[in-house]
């Protein structure tokens, strides 16, 4: 037991010293410095994120959504299918609405809030599933090489693009190229 008094006696002498060390630094400049610095930047990201919000409710507010199909799924119970949708203008995607809020990203949470802000009204494109990262790529890719041109060209050429990349077999090589051109993630694998 007496061990055990000594430890505790030991680490409170210990805490003494660094409690007073503490009150000592919180009155050096650079720490107050250092704490001012700190809420600034809070603040100052507190600002960045609401004007990002703002920035991109905005853009998914105001776009003429060019939708495809992200996701299919079928109720077993009922036998009907159910699709998700996404925008591959700016991005929108529906998918955001099924994840908890505390799993979203930023950009997810603002998706939702304009879900939930509008009703989403879209051209769907085609009839078939494509993942939307590969999908919002390639518009990216035809609006860099003609970017006056408009949605429903936009449209053809997407999916004369998408078609090319489904029909086509390529080697991993030319994948990876691809990949990179189109400014995919670097393991992209969902090309069909």
């Amino acid at each position: 037991m007496s061990e055990l008094s000594d430890k505790y006696e030991s680490l409170k002498k210990t805490q003494e010293k660094l409690a007073l060390r503490i009150k000592q630094l919180e009155r050096d400049s650079n720490v107050m410095d250092y704490k001012r610095l700190n809420r600034e930047l809070d603040n100052v990201m507190d600002d960045l994120y609401e004007t990002y919000r703002e920035i991109k409710l905005n853009e998914y507010n105001n776009c003429n959504h060019l939708a495809v199909m992200t996701e299919k799924k079928k109720d077993q119970s009922t036998g009907r299918n159910y699709y998700s949708v996404g925008c591959i203008k700016c991005g929108m995607n529906e998918k955001a609405l099924s994840k908890s809020k505390f799993l979203r990203s930023v950009d997810e949470n603002v998706m939702a809030e304009s879900f939930c802000d509008q009703s989403f009204e879209y051209d769907l494109i085609k009839d078939y599933v494509v993942d939307l990262d590969l999908a919002h790529a390639i518009y990216n890719k035809i609006k860099e090489n003609h970017p006056n041109i408009n949605d429903k060209l936009a449209t053809k050429y997407f999916e004369i693009a998408l078609d090319n990349i489904r029909d086509i077999e390529v080697n991993e090589s030319r994948k990876q190229s691809r990949i990179k051109r189109l400014g995919l993630k670097p393991n992209f694998k969902n090309w069909k």
